[in-house]
């Protein structure tokens, strides 16, 4: 009999899950002028604490991250939202971040959101940490926040210390361990440092993903 409650449980479950899903993607077809603010709101269930979720999902937490995940994705690629709504998208990026999603992009799209659209780069820290707390082995999330300190906010000591994070993991690019040793005795950059950590990063012949990221962001404007 509790055999039979718990998977009418989980169906339930699922079948609300489901229903939130093709809610989501209903959305993410909209063009951005259809978008009202019944739909810029933070996932659902997302205020509930972690372990309270454990319980409502039966322990399948991963589905859960998964549709969340959607929702932020719907929600930080959509102009609309982010011209319109930047307090609800900063409180709904601050509420999935506590549940600690296990999955990776959720941080560094979160990271990017507050670099290029809300203009918040100092909120950024907080976001990867709690990314490294999901992901410890990761290059990637101390590598973006390597990133912030260097071009962003100018403090070269703590883009040291995240770019060492970043060259202890496997995988890492061999030019980060080159940026340690440019930046760890540096109070301040001046502009041929920016040149130099710039050089290091594009004359580095190793393929990379992130290079790329960091190519596109450093030929912008005023970086």
């Amino acid at each position: 009999m509790q055999s039979l409650l718990k998977q009418a449980y989980v169906i339930a479950w699922l079948a609300l899950l489901g229903f939130f899903l093709v809610f989501t993607i209903d959305h993410i077809d909209q063009k951005p002028k259809e978008t009202t603010t019944r739909s810029i709101t933070p996932p659902p269930l997302s205020h509930f604490d972690s372990s309270i979720l454990q319980i409502l999902t039966l322990g399948h937490m991963g589905l859960y991250h998964d549709f969340a995940d959607l929702w932020m994705m719907q929600l930080l690629t959509n102009p609309e939202s982010i011209t319109h709504h930047p307090e609800t998208i900063d409180k709904s990026i601050q509420m999935v971040a506590n549940l600690r999603p296990r999955i990776e992009t959720f941080y560094m799209l979160s990271c990017l959101t507050y670099l290029q659209d809300l203009k918040k780069p100092e909120s950024c820290e907080k976001i990867i940490r709690a990314g490294l707390e999901v992901f410890p082995t990761s290059f990637r999330l101390p590598m973006m926040q390597g990133y912030v300190y260097t071009f962003v906010l100018e403090q070269p000591a703590k883009a040291a210390l995240y770019y060492s994070i970043a060259a202890a993991r496997e995988n890492s690019p061999p030019y980060v361990s080159r940026l340690v040793r440019k930046l760890e005795n540096k109070a301040t950059l001046t502009e041929k440092d920016r040149v130099d950590l710039k050089d290091e990063i594009f004359l580095d012949e190793n393929p990379d993903p992130f290079k790329e990221f960091f190519k596109k962001r450093l030929s912008e404007p005023n970086q």
